[in-house]
């Protein structure tokens, strides 16, 4: 994750030569309270072991993401996106564990809008959300004749999202909001949900290097 962090900011820090169809975009995302189609509270409480998971804050947050925008015509865009955020996970006993998560997004957008320095774009992706989110649990088993046993059960809570990304586009600078519904996910009590995330940053042009005679 480093690395290619450290190769996307090499490449645009590049100030002479050509600008190619490639840009480095990079900036923060505000992702709040999810809304649940089905109604059901938010708060999951598995028994064994005695775990917590609240749905809402580890949903929601503050992430830091890049990637890069490649240029297939003047009004089209196919963009990579990857979101990291430390956040809560969950609850055991008393507890809280927090962790990284990852969320990996592809799509592309179209201009809508276009003036000399202005675009507004809408467009359409998809994210594979809440890598690094395994866990593992032992639960407890209890036979007839009183014998205790255990088993060590592993899960995620990975899920996938449909979005729909709208961007305000002002020379290097961008802001845009963006609804996400779920179509696969692995929490306790399922339920399809949606997200409403803010996000801003800058792009960078990268530029080919002028090769010395």
């Amino acid at each position: 994750m480093y690395r290619i962090l450290v190769v996307f900011f090499i490449l645009s820090s590049t100030s002479y030569g050509q600008v190619t169809k490639f840009s480095l975009k990079s900036g923060l995302r505000l992702r709040v309270t999810p809304i649940y189609t089905s109604g059901y509270s938010p708060i999951i409480i598995n028994p064994d072991p005695p775990v917590l998971i609240q749905q809402d804050p580890h949903l929601s947050g503050l992430s830091v993401f890049t990637g890069i925008n490649y240029k297939l015509s003047n009004s089209v865009n196919l963009f990579y996106l990857i979101f990291v955020r430390y956040d809560q996970f969950y609850t055991d006993q008393t507890t809280l564990k927090k962790q990284f998560f990852l969320d990996h997004s592809i799509g592309l957008n179209k201009a809508v809008l276009q003036k000399k320095n202005t675009q507004v774009t809408a467009g359409l992706s998809l994210t594979f959300a809440n890598r690094n989110s395994e866990f593992s649990y032992r639960r407890q088993f209890t036979d007839a004749a009183g014998n205790i046993s255990y088993s060590l059960n592993t899960s995620d809570f990975n899920f996938t999202t449909i979005d729909l990304p709208i961007e305000y586009n002002r020379k290097s600078f961008f802001a845009g909001l963006t609804t996400s519904f779920s179509i696969k996910e692995k929490f306790a009590e399922s339920s399809p949900f949606l997200l409403l995330s803010l996000h801003a940053g800058y792009k960078f042009p990268i530029r080919k290097k002028i090769k010395s005679q």
